[in-house]
């Protein structure tokens, strides 16, 4: 049975403590923010790792993000707006 890199990726975050805590810590960020888990899980998975680089991405680098939905919209513009908005 051969391995894709998405597979070996989870049996080693699964085998590593170390870098199983990194991935809750970093969920954990977003979650803080009150972020859903749908919304963090295609955050994480479009490569952003801290809820702030939000506030420094381009409307449209934003909306080049897949899987996020209606509400997800809606609550990354609440939290951009929270900052961005003075």
């Amino acid at each position: 049975m051969t391995l894709s890199h998405d597979d070996r990726s989870d049996v080693l975050t699964l085998n590593d403590p170390c870098r199983a805590s990194a991935e809750r810590g970093r969920r954990a960020l977003f979650a803080n923010r009150g972020f859903s888990d749908r919304l963090i899980e295609a955050l994480l998975a479009h490569g952003l790792d801290a809820p702030e680089r939000l506030l420094f991405m381009s409307g449209p680098a934003l909306k080049c993000i897949p899987g996020v939905g209606l509400k997800g919209w809606s609550d990354l513009d609440a939290y951009r707006r929270r900052f961005l908005d003075n």
